[in-house]
Formats: C-alpha cells, sequence, structure tokens
C-alpha cells in the first residue's frame, strides 16, 4: 500500500503506507499494447490517480528526485511523461511476486540498467535500496 506525505499530492514524496487504506495508482505503458495489457518489462509511467494538480507544471506523475530529509534520492510526485519511466519486473527472490524498478536509461544520454524500488528506514519509496522490498502479487493470475 503506498501513500502520500502530504495532501493534497502536489510535490509529495512516495511512501509505503502502514494503513490498510492508500492511494490509487495508474500504471500507463508508453507504448499501448493491442489488448489492453501491461506486460512484464513494458517501459511505463506511474501516477497516482488523481487529477492534474493546480500548480503549474506539477503532476501525480512518479519521478525519483533529491530529498535532503530522507537523504538521497527518493520517488517524488512531479513527474514528466515519457521521461520519467518505470518497469515491472520479477521480482528475483521469488517469481510469484513482481517489483517495479526505475529505469534511469530513460533519462536523455543515459544507457544505465532498471534498478529495483524498495523503502528505506523511513519508509520513503526509494531506488536501489534494501532495507525493505516494494514488491506485489497480481489479483488474477497471469
Amino acid at each position: 500500500v503506498v501513500n502520500a506525505t502530504i495532501n493534497p499530492i502536489c510535490n509529495s514524496d512516495v511512501i509505503l503506507s502502514t494503513g490498510i487504506e492508500g492511494l490509487p495508482v495508474t500504471f500507463s505503458p508508453v507504448i499501448n499494447s493491442t489488448d489492453g495489457v501491461i506486460r512484464e518489462g513494458t517501459l511505463i509511467t506511474v501516477s497516482f490517480d488523481a487529477s492534474t494538480c493546480g500548480m503549474a507544471g506539477v503532476t501525480p506523475m512518479w519521478k525519483i528526485g533529491f530529498n535532503s530529509t530522507a537523504k538521497g534520492y527518493i520517488v517524488t510526485t512531479g513527474g514528466v511523461d515519457r521521461l520519467n519511466l518505470f518497469k515491472i519486473t520479477k521480482f528475483e527472490s521469488d517469481s510469484s511476486f513482481y517489483q517495479l524498478s526505475y529505469c534511469p536509461n530513460s533519462e536523455p544520454f543515459c544507457e544505465c540498467p532498471c534498478v529495483p524500488v524498495g523503502a528505506n528506514s523511513d519508509k520513503y519509496l526509494a531506488p536501489n535500496v534494501s532495507y525493505a522490498d516494494f514488491r506485489f502479487k497480481p489479483d488474477a493470475p497471469v
């Protein structure tokens, strides 16, 4: 379950929620499939399911940004379409689960591998951390 650090979610960081309720999330493929299915390894954007924030240029789309409070790079809102990309991949330790990975190769001039997103000790989602895995299981068999 994920949530935002502030409400409204404009300029908010993405955290693991300890409560039962979180915010709905939308996965949008960069290239739409003919059957509407997002397959493993497809480049996607991730957004909180909310209308665009009233502040100019701020979106509920996820991106990686630096946060001095969290002491490093974390997942936050305000992403730009087609520049802040993620992938859903099989979880390395248990193939019945999936993980979200951030793909810095979507950044101009970077040919870097995708890195798994986890949660740091403060429950912020962050790339390449090992404190807590951020993994999920599909509702229906695939």
